[in-house]
C-alpha cells in the first residue's frame, strides 16, 4: 500500500477522469445517434406546413423554396417537405398532357 499525502487525490482524480469520459462518451452518442436540434425540429415543422400550403395552393413541388438557415434546419425542412407533400403530388411537375 502506497503512503503520502497525494494519495487519496490521485483516486479522486482518477475516478473523475473514468466518470468525465463515460459522460463525454454518452452525449457524443446521443448526439451522433438522434438527438436532433432546435432547427432540426424548426425546419422540419416549417417544411410541413409549407409543402401542404403549396400543394393545396395547387403550386408544384418544390423545397427550394423554403431553404437558407442553417444545415440542420435545411435538413429538418427537407424531411418535413417530402413528408408533408401529399403523396402522389410529388411528380406533379414532370406530368406531360399528350395532345391528340
Amino acid at each position: 500500500m502506497e503512503k503520502g499525502p497525494f494519495v487519496m487525490t490521485k483516486k479522486i482524480l482518477t475516478i473523475l477522469l473514468a466518470v468525465s469520459v463515460v459522460v463525454i462518451l454518452t452525449l457524443a452518442a446521443a448526439t451522433a445517434l438522434g438527438m436532433k436540434s432546435p432547427n432540426y425540429e424548426q425546419g422540419y415543422e416549417a417544411g410541413y406546413r409549407a409543402s401542404y400550403q403549396a400543394a393545396f395552393d395547387g403550386n408544384y413541388y418544390n423545397v427550394k423554396a423554403g431553404l437558407g438557415q442553417d444545415a440542420s434546419y435545411n435538413d429538418g425542412y427537407q424531411r418535413g417537405y417530402d413528408e408533408g407533400y401529399p403523396a402522389g403530388q410529388l411528380d406533379r411537375g414532370k406530368r406531360t398532357i399528350n395532345s391528340s
